[in-house]
């Protein structure tokens, strides 16, 4: 089925398959948007716009959207959500850090009732936090098990791994 608009552009199509397409005529999964352009190529394409909306006048703390990844792993019978990214707005009258936030959240392989956990944020400053969802400098690293927080590991050919820091005045630690 195919659906297109009064200059005969394609628009909507389903295929055999069940997938749909968004401006293509055979799209190769479930969902496929297609956008074409002409001209220079210095700018993105939205193609996908998730939107909501809250009428109420009432303060934004951790509401926002969110791509969903359901699935079941090898040991699991059900369907259940493997991991999600989100995007939360965060914009209270006590909040002084208002802003938006990006997470990405996985889930153990254990129980149905673990819900995803968020690994990574991206804060409203770009303050990058991998185990915090609460970053405080540009990347925060936390871990609260006693493993190594940072591995750095050599290319296979038995080549050194180098950390090298650069820091205020070009002052350099390295670390070998």
């Amino acid at each position: 089925m195919c659906i297109r608009d009064r200059v005969n552009t394609r628009g909507l199509a389903i295929d055999i398959n069940g997938n749909v397409g968004i401006g293509i005529a055979s799209p190769v999964t479930k969902i496929h948007g297609y956008t074409g352009t002409t001209g220079a190529r210095n700018a993105p394409i939205d193609v996908l716009t998730l939107e909501t909306e809250h009428t109420n006048d009432v303060e934004y703390n951790g509401f926002g959207q969110g791509i969903v990844f359901r699935g079941s792993t090898y040991n699991q019978n059900s369907q259940r959500t493997l991991g999600r990214i989100l995007h939360q707005i965060n914009d209270s009258s006590v909040n002084t850090t208002r802003g938006t936030s990006m997470s990405f959240q996985t889930s153990d392989n254990g129980s149905n009732a673990n819900a995803p956990t968020t690994k990574v944020t991206i804060d409203y400053k770009g303050d990058v936090g991998i185990g915090t969802v609460s970053p405080d400098s540009s990347l925060m690293v936390y871990k609260s098990a006693e493993d190594s927080i940072i591995h750095v590991r050599g290319v296979s050919n038995g080549a050194d791994a180098r950390v090298r820091i650069n820091g205020y005045n070009s002052s350099e630690l390295y670390i070998d």
